[in-house]
């Protein structure tokens, strides 16, 4: 009895308190209420008085946001922040948390602010913007429930050589075909740099149309995290290289924000085994902050990445309302189809900056618009929770530090690209599928030769 009354008091104490957490919960709820908020105020503040003066020739336009729009855009973000987990434990978990801030926020911004999308139906679209990511958010949290996909899982050895002989095969028929187009100074212009860059790769050899955002968004990060964890400077440098080439020849700053974050995520999941949403909203005000004071961080980080998928999605809204739905056309199922039409990032090219070379790419909201209105906007979001979902399942059982580092380039695509170029062009499949089949020792089966300085990559493709 003695024993039991021990066991069971040692049961109480270890059991947490439901009211002691409580206060806990409501603080750390509330405390991201408040940062959603901040960051919304700075959004605009940003928008207004930075961007707009800068870019204002550039269709980056300002019309007023109105005391009534401001309110509507806080009510709408508390749902949002009330709904997401606290901490993030799954690449679904992560995405969602970013989208919030680079695609949703924004999203209840911009289009009104800029004057594509007029005030009157500002409270309409920012619901609508809303209501995509509650249909994404419990498609995910449906899909992701069960038990996990198993596939069969490479051995370390296999997994290395796959990355490196895609590696070697892109990037020699990169440097064969499309190596004069290479920029010394990708930022001179980074629109031209881009256009070039197109019309040499789709002229010259479509292979690599889709080879380069694959192994950007997919072969260089996992090259990178693998060499970082293995201690193989080889396949860090090979990673970093590879990036810093597919930038010079098309100038995509996600790439080069890729180079930086792959690594910083990789160490901080290391370190803690999951996200703070807490500490990731702190990162986005942060860097909203460090914006109104640094023009380079606005230029390269904050307008590129955030503002601009905003503005592109009203802009979007604008040219489909009026000119019709395109209903996939040009999509991969656009050959059942016949059209004329441009597709949709060329036609807002040549409607809004008169370049049809211009490939002026919008996110999953956006490009959901293009092709059947307001309702695609939600199918298009409930669509990418279900992938999500799915990619949760089947990635369960992988270090999580390596999942979401290695995803970084698939979540700038997702932030700023159309969900099915994504999945397909920028690798989210693939990326998913070889975290599935990542080994399950997660390359502590390979033996660590530390004792010479000389260790070579060979060495650990010789290595079961």
């Amino acid at each position: 009895m003695i024993e039991a009354s021990s066991s069971s008091t040692r049961s109480r104490q270890q059991k947490p308190s439901v009211h002691g957490s409580m206060p806990r919960i409501i603080a750390q709820r509330a405390a991201l209420i408040v940062l959603t908020a901040i960051y919304l105020q700075l959004l605009i503040i940003l928008y207004r008085d930075h961007v707009v003066p800068m870019y204002d020739y550039f269709n980056f336009h300002w019309v007023g946001f109105s005391l009534e729009n401001q309110l509507v855009s806080f009510l709408l973000i508390i749902p949002m922040v009330l709904l997401l987990p606290r901490s993030c434990s799954t690449l679904g978990g992560v995405i969602k948390w970013a989208l919030v801030f680079a695609v949703f926020v924004p999203c209840l911004v911009i289009p009104i602010a800029s004057g594509y999308v007029s005030q009157s139906e500002g409270p309409f679209f920012n619901s609508l913007v809303v209501a995509s990511f509650l249909a994404l958010h419990f498609a995910h949290f449906l899909a992701s429930h069960g038990r996990p996909f198993r596939l069969p899982r490479l051995s370390p050895t296999s997994f290395i050589l796959i990355l490196v002989i895609a590696w070697i095969a892109i990037f020699a028929t990169f440097l064969i075909v499309a190596g004069f187009s290479i920029s010394l100074n990708p930022f001179a212009d980074i629109y031209d740099t881009r256009a070039e860059f197109r019309e040499n790769v789709s002229t010259r050899n479509a292979f690599l149309a889709y080879a380069v955002p694959l192994v950007a968004k997919v072969v260089n990060p996992l090259l990178i995290v693998i060499g970082i964890s293995r201690r193989h400077p080889l396949l860090v440098v090979m990673g970093l290289f590879g990036s810093i080439l597919v930038f010079n020849a098309n100038a995509q700053k996600s790439v080069l924000l890729t180079i930086v974050m792959v690594p910083v995520v990789y160490f901080l999941l290391r370190r803690w085994r999951s996200l703070s949403a807490v500490g990731l909203s702190i990162t986005f005000v942060g860097l909203a902050t460090v914006s109104l004071f640094n023009p380079t961080i606005m230029e390269l980080v904050f307008r590129r990445t955030i503002i601009v998928p905003g503005l592109l999605v009203g802009i979007y809204v604008n040219n489909f309302s009026q000119q019709g739905f395109v209903y996939l056309q040009h999509s991969i199922f656009g050959e059942f189809v016949q059209s004329d039409r441009l597709a949709p990032a060329r036609e807002i090219g040549l409607n809004y900056w008169g370049r049809s070379a211009m490939s002026a790419n919008a996110n999953f909201l956006g490009d959901g618009f293009a092709n059947f209105g307001y309702p695609g906007m939600l199918v298009f979001a409930g669509l990418l929770g279900l992938i999500l979902g799915v990619a949760d399942r089947m990635t369960r059982e992988t270090s999580m530090a390596i999942v979401v580092a290695s995803s970084i380039g698939v979540i700038f695509a997702l932030i700023d690209t159309a969900l099915l170029t994504t999945l397909i062009t920028h690798g989210l499949i693939i990326l998913v599928l070889l975290l599935a089949m990542f080994p399950k020792e997660e390359f502590r089966s390979l033996k660590r030769r530390t004792r010479s300085p000389a260790y070579t990559f060979g060495s650990a493709l010789a290595q079961r």
